[in-house]
């Protein structure tokens, strides 16, 4: 299991412009709040999931023995027997819900599948204010993430939330974890990067409302490292 050590200075809330979007992106810029969503719409259906270990010691007879020259009777052994309980926090009363954001913006991927193929933004906050205080690295994992007995009984849902699989390490994901519908921030709203397939009126939309309290950038797709790059606008 890996987890992002090195806390990062901003993190980015990828988003889609289109339908309703662009609303959404709007109320972040204006009202500087972030949309808390129900656990179960998170991608990964293995997502609130843990196994609890059990170790259990047996003994067992083993049946009468006999070599012709000796024979053995009451032979015990000890042996091991693990089971696995699931845990899932959907049995834990109320849900929490998570609002995700990545310590990333070069990834293509995250551009693809979060900003609508490029067609959308991502929005950088600085970690300076109370985001920093409660966004929380995601651990991955090869699978469910497994708990002793001991270990699971001090778990709370929100720890349960900080654990998915290896398949989405690429998102770099932090998330805040909480009851309220949304996270209310203290920070600096840094900037705003456009994709590479952006259209250009959602640029000047979003300036007017923005600027110059908010840096805009362009992205596009460097040809040879296949990473996204930016570049400031004037």
């Amino acid at each position: 299991m890996s987890v992002v050590e090195n806390r990062p200075a901003k993190l980015f809330k990828f988003r889609s412009l289109k339908g309703d979007g662009l609303m959404f992106v709007k109320d972040i810029l204006l009202r500087r709040r972030l949309f808390c969503a129900d656990y179960l719409t998170l991608n990964d259906p293995l997502e609130g999931i843990v196994m609890e270990r059990i170790c259990r010691e047996l003994k067992l007879q083993l049946p009468q023995i006999n070599t012709g020259a000796f024979s053995f009777r009451n032979l015990w052994i000890d042996q091991k027997s693990i089971e696995n309980r699931k845990f899932e926090v959907k049995n834990f009363g109320k849900q929490p819900r998570v609002c995700s954001l990545s310590a990333t913006i070069e990834h293509p991927l995250m551009w693809a599948h979060y900003a609508d193929g490029h067609r959308g933004v991502a929005i950088e906050f600085s970690m300076a204010g109370n985001l920093g205080d409660c966004a929380r690295a995601v651990a991955y994992s090869a699978g469910v993430p497994e708990f002793s007995t001991a270990d699971i009984k001090m778990l709370k849902p929100s720890d349960m939330l900080l654990h998915t699989t290896k398949p989405y390490e690429y998102e770099q994901e932090y998330r805040i974890i909480q009851d309220h519908e949304y996270f209310l921030l203290n920070n600096a709203i840094n900037a705003v990067y456009f994709g590479s397939r952006t259209d250009q009126k959602h640029l000047i939309d979003l300036e007017a409302i923005s600027r110059p309290f908010v840096q805009f950038y362009k992205t596009e797709i460097d040809p040879y490292s296949g990473m996204v790059v930016s570049q400031l606008i004037d």
